[in-house]
């Protein structure tokens, strides 16, 4: 599963051949996340995250106030972690409902890490590593 400057997200199977693909409304430049049950998560410039069952439908989304560039996180218990250049860092469950959202004052544009103390996040324009329980 890859996504793509023309604002699709791809799926092709492992002969090259395209299996399906979803349009979002702008450029997807992140790396999908992928939970146990294949559900993939990936976000677009036009500020939404995309949660997409393996056949490629789309299961829900959740609206940002700015592109995501970051690639999603996900947590043991099945929770999405991704930011956004709306300076704002989002928790939703895998059901899509917002769980709580952060402001941290800048635009994150890198994939935060989750460890068993919590998650860190890095890349964000202040230059700053944020830690979170």
């Amino acid at each position: 599963v890859i996504g793509s400057d023309d604002g699709k997200i791809y799926r092709l199977g492992p002969d090259g051949r395209l299996r399906w693909s979803v349009q979002t409304n702008g450029p997807v430049r992140a790396t999908p996340a992928v939970a146990e049950n294949f559900t993939l998560f990936v976000g677009s410039f036009d500020g939404r995250l995309f949660a997409l069952s393996a056949e490629g439908n789309v299961l829900w989304t959740h609206t940002t106030a700015g592109r995501i560039r970051a690639s999603a996180v996900i947590d043991a218990a099945g929770n999405v972690f991704v930011g956004g250049e709306d300076d704002f860092l989002y928790a939703l469950s895998a059901d899509g409902r917002l769980l709580w959202q952060r402001n941290l004052g800048a635009d994150i544009d890198s994939t935060g890490t989750i460890t068993p103390e919590g998650l860190y996040v890095t890349g964000c324009d202040d230059g700053s590593i944020y830690a979170l329980r």
